[in-house]
């Protein structure tokens, strides 16, 4: 039996489905990851419009079926469709690691109020701001936070075997944080001073702060390859978008 759901959405992955239609994955506010089939929305009539294409912010109303994870969409209205962020090659290439996030780490129908927030925010940042550094700070505070609100917070001041706070450089990967010098023992991922530095402010700062901090190409490559790593380990998946810095 089906039921009618309304919720805010983005849409977050689109593919062909048979001939005139879509399967359309969209993160939403409600119900979290869910997956809809666009019906007709490949014809030139289409009663969609330009309301499902990627990244577009909107609200949608589907039919929520008992049973089933596939659903059918019948209306989809637009609240922000940021036509400049995909219209400009730099900020759609920082933005797009955002939308892989949520396709590989969120499980289909687990509402994250937080991550939700959080994405849109990002979106809006990248597509409001015109410098490559900044987008790339952004990038990186959405994956550190993102990884909290799905339940792998990493833990960049105290050790996570004794507790103690350290600035030693010795991250476990597989432990999920950094350890003192005294516990620090076997394979680590050796930090930087100033990108420990950078990591502890990520995590602290809200998005709007963190445009002010100023990142080496070196520390941009170093937390990049850490958060790889340490995502691929905990979800056994691995983001291919994350641009090198």
């Amino acid at each position: 039996m089906a039921n009618i759901q309304k919720t805010e959405a983005i849409v977050i992955k689109t593919q062909r489905f048979r001939e005139t239609s879509r399967i359309i994955t969209l993160f939403s506010e409600k119900f979290g990851k869910i997956k809809v089939v666009a019906k007709g929305i490949r014809s030139p009539k289409s009663r969609f419009g330009s309301s499902l294409e990627l990244f577009t912010n909107c609200n949608i109303i589907f039919y929520k079926r008992e049973g089933k994870d596939l659903y059918i969409i019948s209306e989809s209205n637009v609240i922000h469709p940021f036509t400049k962020l995909k219209n400009n090659l730099e900020s759609f290439t920082y933005a797009i690691p955002v939308l892989e996030f949520l396709n590989l780490a969120k499980p289909k129908e687990s509402r994250n109020p937080d991550l939700y927030k959080l994405t849109l925010e990002t979106l809006e940042l990248v597509e409001k701001t015109a410098s490559k550094n900044k987008f790339q700070i952004f990038l990186l505070t959405y994956l550190l936070k993102g990884l909290r609100y799905i339940g792998y917070e990493p833990e960049f001041k105290k050790c996570i075997k004794c507790k103690c706070e350290t600035d030693n450089l010795a991250f476990s990967i597989g432990g999920g944080g950094i350890l003192c010098a005294s516990c620090g023992v076997g394979e680590t991922f050796c930090l930087s001073r100033g990108s420990l530095t950078i990591l502890r402010k990520l995590k602290k700062l809200g998005l709007n702060r963190v445009r002010n901090l100023l990142v080496s190409k070196e520390q941009g490559r170093e937390i990049t390859e850490l958060l790889k790593r340490f995502f691929i380990y905990h979800t056994g998946k691995e983001m291919k978008t994350i641009p090198e810095p």
